[in-house]
C-alpha cells in the first residue's frame, strides 16, 4: 500500500526538474486528500438527508481533483498546483451561491462552516509552489483565495443572497475582520515557515551540488592519482629498460653526428654550386630579357626608316606613271597601299610598345577642361561645324592620371564619336564629371550610330576591332583605351544602343600617394613629384660624389620636361659638401635649363649648421636667372609656400 502512495505521489515528477518533485508529491497528496475527504463527506450527507442538488453540486468537486495527477503527467505541472491551490475556496463560494436558488437567506450554520473551511484551505497554494523560484503563480493562487475569503460576504450580496448574522453595519464589518485577520495570519505564517523551509532546502540543494562537484572532482583526483601511480611504476620499469637503450642510442647519435658533419659540408659545396647557377641563370634573363626590349624597340621603331623609303620611293615612281602600262599601274597602286598599311601597322606597334614599357610614370592632377580643349583644337578640322560639344567638369575638375594617356584616351573617344556619327542627327556629344567616393567617373556621351553590344561586346576592346565598315579607321582606339586605364589602375565601361549612341564611363582611382611619387630612386638621393602641388623636388640622402650629384640634377631636368613643373623643393638637409666645381655645373647647366623648361619658384630645406656657404651660393644664382627662391627648415613649410602661391594665381593649377 505504502508503495502504491509513493507511485501515485510520483506521478508526473519525472518530466519536471529536480526542485519541482517535492511540490508536485504534495499536490498529489493534497489531491488523493482532498477527494476521499470529499468522498467520505458526500457519502454522510447521502445517509444523513439523501442525493440532494446540493449534493449533486458537491460530487462536481470529485473529477477535478482526479484531474490534477492526470495533469501532472501531461506535463502542466503550474496548472496542475493552481488548482490544487485555489478550487477548494472557490468552489465553496460557488456552492453556497448556486444554493442560493431555494432560499435567498443565509443562515448562521450554513455561513460559518464554509467559510471557515475557505480559510483554512488558503494555505494551500503555499504548500505547492516554491516561495523562491515560482513567486507569480504563488501570487496568483493566494489571490483567487483571498478573493473567496475576503470576499466572501460580497460575492453573496452580489448574487443576491442576505446573511442572518448581519443584523447592523458594526457586525459586519466586525466578522469580515476577524476574518481577514485570520487570512492573514494563517498565510502570513505559512509562508514565512515556507519561506524558510524552501531557503534551507536551495542552501541544501547548493551544498549538494558543491558537495557532488567536490566529490566528483575528489574521484577524478584519486583516479588520476591512481593512473599517476600506475603510469609511475611502469615509467620506473621502463626507465630501468631504457638507460641500456639510451647508452646504445647516444654512441648511435655520436657516430651519426660524424656523419652529419661531413655531410653539411658537401651540401654547403652544393650550395655555393647552386647559387652559382641561379646567379647565372638571373644575368642570363636579364640579358634576354633586355634583348626582347630591344629587339620590340627595334621591330616597332628603327622599321620606320626603311618604311618611309619604301613609301617614299613608290611616290617617285607613281610620279613617272605615263611611262607605265595598266598593269605596272596596278601593282604600283597595290605597292603603295601595302607600304601605307605597313607603316600603320607599325606606328599602332610603336604606341603599344610604349604603353607596355611604361614610358610615362607619374601620375599628374590633370584638369579635364584642359585636356579636352587640347583634343577639340586637334580635332577641330574633323568636327562638323553644328556640332554641339558640352562639357560639366563642376563636380570633379581634374583627376590624377598620366596626362599623355588621358589625351590619348579623350582623343580616341571624341574622334570615335565624330567618326561614327550618324548622318540623321546633328552630333551632340556630352562629357562630363562626377566623384564617386575615391573615384573619378568620366562620362564621354554622343548620339552616334551606337554598338550592338549583344554581339560585338566580348571583343569591344580587343586589337584590331571594327565594328562600322562605312569609314577608315585601324580598331586600335578602343583597346588603347581600355590599355591604358588598365595601366593607370582604373577602367572603362560603355553603354550602347543601335542609332541611338554610346555613353563611355572612365573610372580614375585616387592613388593612394599622390604628394611623393618617387621618379628615381639612388644612393645619391631620391627624386619625386608632388602631383597636387604640380611640383617636383629632389631628397638628398648622403654626401654626395661628384657622379652621383649630376646624374641626379640631370635626371631632374628630364622630369622638368616631361611634367612641365613650375615648383621646385630641394632637400638639402643630408647633402654634404659640394664642390666648387660641380655647384658651377649646376649653376650654369641645369638652372638655365629648368628655368627654359617653366621652373619659376625653388624651395630650399636646409639645415642652417650645414654647409651654409652652398645655400648662399644658390640664392645668388637663382636670383640671377630671375627666379624666386625661398628656405625652409623642414619639408611641410615648403609645401605650404608652394600651395599659398598656387592659391593666389589660381591659374597655375592648369598648366
Amino acid at each position: 500500500m505504502l508503495t502504491l502512495l509513493r507511485r501515485y505521489s510520483e506521478v508526473g515528477a519525472n518530466r519536471a526538474g529536480k526542485h519541482l518533485h517535492r511540490s508536485i508529491k504534495i499536490t498529489n497528496y493534497l489531491a488523493l486528500i482532498l477527494f476521499a475527504v470529499t468522498l467520505v463527506f458526500i457519502g454522510y450527507i447521502i445517509i444523513l438527508s439523501g442525493l440532494t442538488p446540493g449534493v449533486i453540486k458537491l460530487m462536481l468537486a470529485l473529477p477535478v481533483y482526479l484531474i490534477i495527477p492526470l495533469l501532472q503527467v501531461a506535463g502542466y505541472h503550474i496548472l496542475a498546483r493552481v488548482l490544487a491551490g485555489c478550487f477548494v475556496p472557490v468552489f465553496i463560494v460557488w456552492l453556497i451561491i448556486q444554493s442560493g436558488q431555494n432560499s435567498p437567506i443565509v443562515y448562521t450554520p450554513s455561513y460559518f462552516v464554509p467559510r471557515l473551511l475557505a480559510v483554512a484551505t488558503c494555505i494551500v497554494p503555499v504548500m505547492v509552489f516554491d516561495t523562491l523560484r515560482e513567486k507569480k503563480w504563488l501570487a496568483v493562487s493566494l489571490g483567487m483565495g483571498a478573493l473567496s475569503v475576503l470576499g466572501y460576504d460580497f460575492l453573496l450580496l452580489l448574487s443576491g443572497r442576505e446573511v442572518t448574522l448581519y443584523s447592523d453595519t458594526e457586525r459586519f464589518v466586525y466578522y469580515n475582520l476577524v476574518f481577514t485577520l485570520m487570512y492573514i495570519t494563517i498565510t502570513s505564517s505559512a509562508l514565512i515557515m515556507k519561506r524558510h523551509t524552501d531557503q534551507s532546502e536551495a542552501e541544501n540543494e547548493h551544498l549538494l551540488k558543491s558537495l557532488e562537484a567536490a566529490n566528483k572532482e575528489l574521484a577524478e583526483a584519486l583516479a588520476e592519482q591512481k593512473a599517476l601511480n600506475e603510469e609511475l611504476h611502469a615509467n620506473t620499469e621502463e626507465l630501468r629498460a631504457n638507460q641500456e637503450k639510451l647508452e646504445e642510442a647516444r654512441r648511435v647519435i655520436e657516430k651519426q653526428k660524424e656523419e652529419l658533419s661531413l655531410y653539411n659540408e658537401n651540401l654547403e659545396k652544393q650550395v655555393v654550386l647552386k647559387q652559382q647557377e641561379l646567379i647565372h641563370t638571373n644575368t642570363e634573363l636579364v640579358k634576354t630579357n633586355s634583348e626582347l626590349r630591344q629587339f620590340s624597340y627595334t621591330l616597332s621603331h628603327n622599321l620606320r626608316a626603311p618604311v618611309a623609303r619604301v613609301i617614299g620611293l613608290a611616290n617617285l615612281l607613281a610620279r613617272t606613271g605615263a611611262l607605265m602600262n595598266d598593269e605596272q599601274k596596278q601593282y604600283m597602286k597595290l605597292l603603295s597601299e601595302s607600304t601605307a598599311e605597313l607603316d600603320d601597322v607599325i606606328r599602332d606597334m610603336n604606341k603599344i610598345v610604349d604603353i607596355r614599357n611604361e614610358v610615362y610614370r607619374i601620375k599628374e592632377k590633370v584638369y579635364l577642361i584642359d585636356e579636352v580643349s587640347r583634343v577639340l583644337l586637334v580635332l577641330k578640322e574633323a568636327i562638323p561645324a553644328d556640332a554641339q560639344i558640352t562639357t560639366d567638369f563642376e563636380k570633379a575638375p581634374y583627376v590624377y592620371a598620366i596626362r599623355p594617356m588621358v589625351n590619348s584616351i579623350l582623343f580616341n573617344l571624341i574622334s570615335n564619336a565624330v567618326k561614327y556619327r550618324s548622318p540623321n542627327r546633328v552630333l551632340t556629344i556630352a562629357l562630363s564629371s562626377a566623384l564617386e567616393g575615391n573615384t573619378v567617373a568620366v562620362k564621354v556621351k554622343d548620339n552616334g550610330l551606337g554598338i550592338n553590344l549583344q554581339e560585338f561586346g566580348k571583343n569591344l576592346f580587343g586589337m584590331y576591332k571594327r565594328f562600322h565598315t562605312h569609314t577608315e579607321g585601324r580598331g586600335l582606339g578602343l583597346y588603347l583605351v581600355k590599355t591604358q586605364m588598365e595601366l593607370m589602375e582604373g577602367s572603362v565601361n560603355v553603354e550602347s544602343r543601335l542609332n541611338a549612341g554610346t555613353c563611355f564611363t572612365l573610372y580614375f582611382n585616387k592613388p593612394r600617394n599622390v604628394a611623393g611619387q618617387i621618379c628615381t630612386d639612388s644612393e645619391s638621393g631620391t627624386l619625386y613629384f608632388h602631383a597636387p602641388l604640380n611640383a617636383s623636388g629632389i631628397t638628398w640622402k648622403k654626401r654626395l660624389t661628384s657622379q652621383g650629384y649630376r646624374d641626379l640634377f640631370t635626371q631632374a631636368i628630364n622630369v622638368l620636361r616631361l611634367y612641365h613643373t613650375s615648383f621646385w623643393i630641394s632637400d638639402l638637409r643630408n647633402q654634404g659638401e659640394v664642390s666648387a666645381e660641380d655647384f658651377n655645373w649646376m649653376a650654369k647647366t641645369i638652372l638655365p635649363q629648368a628655368r627654359q623648361l617653366g621652373l619659376t619658384h625653388i624651395a630650399v630645406i636646409y639645415d642652417p649648421l650645414n654647409n651654409p656657404g652652398y645655400v648662399s651660393n644658390i640664392e645668388k644664382a637663382v636670383q640671377h636667372l630671375g627666379l624666386t627662391i625661398a628656405l625652409f627648415t623642414n619639408r611641410t613649410e615648403a609645401e605650404n609656400w608652394i600651395e599659398s602661391l598656387i592659391n593666389v594665381k589660381p591659374l597655375l593649377v592648369g598648366n
